[in-house]
């Protein structure tokens, strides 16, 4: 008998948003669906002077160029998961760097694909001859090699990890206390850049059918 596997929703919840730099944000817009995040003036000085006749008062700043970070969904819905056979999804990120001398963005998952009550798919080993970490990419092209794991492409991804479309890894785990890996950065300005992140699932023939989710978040770190 065949088992299939319905794994539906990996949902990308969250995105955190912070500044390298220790100047104080006195605008600013936070939006939600796409979760474009921009800046607006950033004043890094400003007091009052006295004197015996005058009192005048000054501030230093400067307005910045919108950095944002978008997904194209929201939602990536894997369908019907057969044994040893891999399966997945993608999506496109952008950021918009203009404006910043640099940027990050690093990713992590909340737990492993689980379906109640706690029945896990676990993140991907890669091929056993070379086994992927969070922070290291290998191929992964073993149809006996189970797991979750993801490919990145794109100008601001690292073209040594990911070499070509069979090199994979799995995401940082927050459960396992693990910290969130970079995804996608750049030093010096820069307009737009994109990257593709390709979900990867296999799972065995003993795997227990089910809806099976997780939660991505998405931290978007400019510098300035």
């Amino acid at each position: 008998m065949t088992i299939t596997n319905k794994i539906y929703q990996i949902t990308l919840l969250s995105f955190l948003f912070g500044l390298f730099s220790p100047v104080v944000v006195r605008a600013g817009e936070m939006t939600g669906g796409d979760y474009i995040i921009k800046m607006g003036t950033i004043t890094i000085g400003g007091a009052n002077k006295t004197g015996p006749a005058v009192r005048p008062t000054d501030t230093v700043g400067q307005t910045t160029e919108p950095f944002s970070l978008t997904v194209s969904t929201n939602v990536v819905d894997f369908g019907t998961v057969k044994p040893a056979t891999f399966a997945g999804g993608s999506l496109d990120l952008t950021v918009n760097g203009a404006g910043v001398h640099g940027y990050s963005v690093s990713a992590i998952e909340d737990h492993p694909l689980t379906a109640k009550p706690d029945i896990i798919i676990p993140d991907t080993a890669c091929d056993p001859s070379a086994k992927c970490t969070p922070t290291r990419a290998s191929p992964w092209t073993s149809s006996v090699a189970y797991g979750f794991g993801y490919n990145l492409d794109g100008p601001d991804t690292d073209q040594t990890e990911f070499a070509d479309a069979t090199h994979f890894r799995p995401f940082a785990n927050n459960a396992a206390n693990q910290n969130p890996v970079v995804i996608m950065s750049r030093q010096g300005r820069g307009e737009k850049a994109a990257a593709k992140l390709t979900f990867r699932v296999n799972v065995p023939p003993s795997q227990t059918s089910g809806a099976y989710q997780n939660t991505i978040q998405f931290i978007a770190l400019p510098s300035f």
